[in-house]
């Protein structure tokens, strides 16, 4: 964290292993509602944090400038404090992010209450040489993560090495937790408290504190917490009798799927039948959704053709596999009325007998009239009927259609 001794601007600092260090600067500039002098103020402060910290890494300026910014996507009218600051950005060779070419999504991304002006004043701010390593930048409109009236702005830059590659981190696929057993169960106690006593445990290092000791440490704490968890937690086991089915063919098909998914969300989550990375997603998932059918044919006809072979030689084993595949009836154990929950299914009983009994009860229909237009309709149409003619639907004053009666 860098303290910038402005309760406008917060800085942090990134430091990639192999890599330039990285300085973000997250800037929230007065309104128009203050002076014009107060601006240049902190325009000037922000700018000088810009060229003390570009010496030493690279610099990215970003958050609420309360400023338009022109670019190859965005053309305005300027006034005193667009030119103010568009002289800054010239002056160091900067450019906006999400006004250039590269960028997708609204061009502004601040929208006023009750259908007011939109304009474009949050920003993510960069020097020019560094676009190259920009893979991707985007606005994002009637999103989850639009909360506010102003449209989330993401940029996503690629760091490249000096002299060493950079490993990707290595998942491990194990078992998940299942909470609602642990909660049921009371384990999640017993897990705080093994957590807490494992961490207590551990051995402050000692000596010189280094980037090898700080690792070190790390690690042991995080194993720590995976111990406790295993010790202490149930987890979801596979349970292989609910597919019977699935083979080893699926599960690399539905990994596939899961990766071009993951990355169609991390490239654009659009729908536009010509990105490749929405085409490459919808393929994989065709191709899995193809072979799981396939998978549950064979099965099914393999499951059919040894019913048919055992129904003579081994009737136990037949009968055991068709009533384990029959639907087990589902009742309601409790029912709620008038604020009362009834368990007992003697009451339950009692209460749809009563709800019945009012349903369609001739008291519901009182009106003398309305009855005998229901008569007079229900004879014509038996006539109708019985004279071997076709009649049209009758409708009945209240918007009841009566069936339509064909010869």
């Amino acid at each position: 964290m860098i303290d910038c001794n402005n309760s406008r601007f917060l800085g942090i600092e990134v430091n990639i292993p192999n890599c330039e260090t990285f300085f973000a600067f997250c800037a929230y500039l007065p309104a128009s509602s203050h002076s014009i002098d107060f601006f240049r103020e902190h325009v000037e402060y922000m700018f000088e944090l810009y060229t003390t910290y570009q010496e030493i890494g690279t610099v990215v300026l970003l958050g609420d400038f309360n400023t338009k910014i022109n670019g190859p996507r965005y053309m305005f009218s300027s006034d005193q404090r667009s030119d103010f600051f568009r002289s800054l950005m010239i002056e160091h060779n900067l450019v906006s992010v999400n006004m250039e070419a590269i960028c997708t999504g609204p061009v502004c991304t601040f929208q006023s209450h009750h259908a007011g002006p939109a304009t474009g004043i949050d920003h993510i701010i960069i020097n020019v040489d560094n676009i190259e390593n920009i893979r991707k930048a985007s606005v994002l409109d009637n999103h989850t993560f639009c909360i506010s009236d102003h449209h989330p702005v993401l940029c996503t830059f690629e760091f490249r090495g000096k002299g060493a590659n950079l490993q990707p981190p290595v998942f491990v696929n194990r078992p998940k937790v299942a909470w609602d057993r642990a909660r049921n169960k009371g384990a999640v106690t017993d897990y705080s408290y093994a957590v807490s006593q494992k961490l207590w445990t551990l051995e402050y290092p000692s000596g010189q504190i280094n980037e090898t000791t700080i690792e070190s440490y790390y690690d042991e704490i995080i194993n720590s917490i995976k111990t406790a968890e295993i010790e202490t937690l149930p987890h979801i086991s596979y349970k292989g009798y609910m597919k019977p089915y699935w083979n080893n063919n699926l599960t690399f098909l539905r990994n596939n799927m899961r990766s071009a998914r993951k990355e169609w969300i991390n490239q654009c989550h659009c729908h536009d039948s010509n990105c490749n990375a929405f085409v490459t997603y919808k393929n994989s998932k065709r191709l899995f959704r193809a072979a799981l059918r396939k998978a549950f044919d064979e099965f099914e006809s393999s499951t059919a053709r040894r019913l048919e072979k055992e129904i003579d030689i081994d009737q136990k084993h037949a009968w055991t596999i068709l009533n384990r595949r029959k639907k087990k009836s589902s009742g309601c154990m409790s029912l709620k009325k008038d604020g009362i929950l009834y368990t007992d299914s003697d009451d339950i009983c009692d209460i749809w007998y009563e709800h019945f009994c009012t349903v369609f009860s001739p008291t519901n229909y009182k009106d003398c009239n309305r009855q005998n237009e229901i008569s007079e309709k229900v004879k014509a149409i038996r006539n109708s009927a019985t004279k071997g003619t076709s009649a049209t639907s009758l409708l009945i004053k209240g918007g009841l259609h009566l069936p339509t009666v064909i010869s």
